[in-house]
């Protein structure tokens, strides 16, 4: 009757797998950057997949990278790459095909997913803001665990900063200012 243990896998952007050490800016070592990219793509990538697959991924930031399941914490989206899909699991060994999973996007869902088997969700068009992804797993006994929280945000594009809005502001001001003159 103990609730099961939900771990996150991975953190993929515009459904496309990442690895995330090709963004990381911490000095990581080319064995570790291989090891992942195996894990992540199936095959060490060549400088120039690698170059690519940054380029890709321009204005996606993020803190540092969880040690073990390689997911990135404090994520930054850019709104070019608003989608995102989620990987996960509850840990069950004796019983995986059993555990079934609810899922939600807070600021995105109003409510949990229906249960089910699927271990992935996926997002798109989601507009700038602050999300918190949640997921929880019912074991073959039934206790349902806790929600595993995952926080990240998306960036406005630029013309809906609040330094694009003073900019509109000004640039009203002036008009009305000129129509006032005349």
């Amino acid at each position: 009757t103990t609730p099961l243990d939900v771990r996150l896998l991975s953190v993929s952007v515009n459904n496309e797998p990442v690895c995330w050490y090709h963004l990381d800016h911490e000095a990581i070592d080319s064995t570790t950057i291989a090891q992942q990219e195996v894990s992540v793509f199936g095959k060490a990538l060549a400088q120039q997949e690698r170059n690519a697959k940054r380029k890709e991924l321009q204005g996606v930031r993020f803190v540092r990278i969880e040690p073990h399941f390689a997911i990135p914490e404090g994520l930054e989206l850019d709104y070019r790459n608003n989608r995102v899909s989620f990987e996960f699991v509850g840990i069950e060994t004796a019983r995986p095909e059993v555990v079934e999973y609810q899922f939600m996007l807070e600021g995105y869902d109003v409510h949990w997913s229906a249960p089910s088997k699927g271990r992935t969700a996926t997002y798109g068009n989601i507009r700038e803001g602050d999300y918190t992804f949640k997921v929880k797993a019912k074991s073959a006994c039934g206790a349902w665990s806790a929600p595993l929280e995952y926080r990240f945000t998306v960036l406005p594009p630029w013309h809906r900063t609040w330094w694009a809005f003073v900019g509109y502001v000004l640039l009203i001001a002036g008009a009305i200012t000129v129509v006032i003159r005349r």
